[in-house]
């Protein structure tokens, strides 16, 4: 208990505590940007465009999305790769092909591999050509997920056995014999009496002698 009480103290006394988490970190400052990258990937926070945040994929997305002061792109490449965006398969937009639906459905068009990657998603450096009015306008599949696997009680009944007690009845001409204890002190009267035994032996085998000068209650 003592070398917790310690530890706990060492917290106190040692730790820089995260403004993110407000978890105590021993060490450094080192060791406290270290902990706040595994919260944001940023040590402190950034100003992008009017936005405020600690994540650096965030702040990559907010920069693409505003278009560099040195782009050249025309105004047609701009129309077309919007164009491209609004119609599918997406694969054709960076192989070329003709689109099945969409903006241009039916048309057979070139390939624009600057544009867009294998999955025919739009590079991110050139996020910023998708205004943010731009939707996919093609319903998602909704993938069903998977049943899960569930265990199946299985109930096994025991091998049914004949019970040797309940054997048919034997053939006739046969017979059991059956033997028992009879009351045998009635049936031979005459004998001998254990030691001390001062009554005569008892006709009925349920009847229990009684001493002198005892009276049934």
């Amino acid at each position: 208990m003592r070398r917790f009480n310690e530890i706990e103290q060492n917290y106190q006394n040692y730790g820089h505590e995260c403004n993110i988490c407000g978890t105590k970190v021993i060490g450094g400052s080192t060791k406290l940007e270290m902990h706040k990258q595994t919260h944001t990937g940023l040590p402190t926070p950034q100003l992008v465009n009017g936005h405020v945040t600690w994540n650096s994929n965030t702040a990559a997305n907010i920069r693409t999305k505003t278009r560099p002061e040195k782009d050249k792109t025309s105004l047609d490449a701009i129309d077309r790769v919007q164009q491209f965006l609004r119609s599918t398969p997406s694969k054709v937009r960076r192989n070329g092909g003709m689109f099945k639906a969409g903006s241009l459905a039916g048309q057979t068009v070139t390939g624009m591999p600057d544009y867009f990657d294998l999955s025919g998603r739009l590079k991110q450096k050139h996020n910023w050509m998708k205004p943010d009015g731009i939707q996919n306008p093609f319903k998602k599949q909704v993938q069903i997920p998977p049943k899960r696997p569930r265990r199946h009680c299985v109930i096994r009944l025991p091998v049914s056995h004949t019970n040797t007690k309940w054997q048919p009845i034997t053939p006739q001409g046969s017979f059991t014999s059956i033997a028992t204890n009879i009351y045998t002190p009635g049936k031979f009267p005459n004998w001998p009496k254990p030691p001390g035994w001062k009554w005569a032996w008892p006709l009925d085998p349920t009847s229990i002698p009684q001493a002198q000068g005892t009276h049934n209650s």
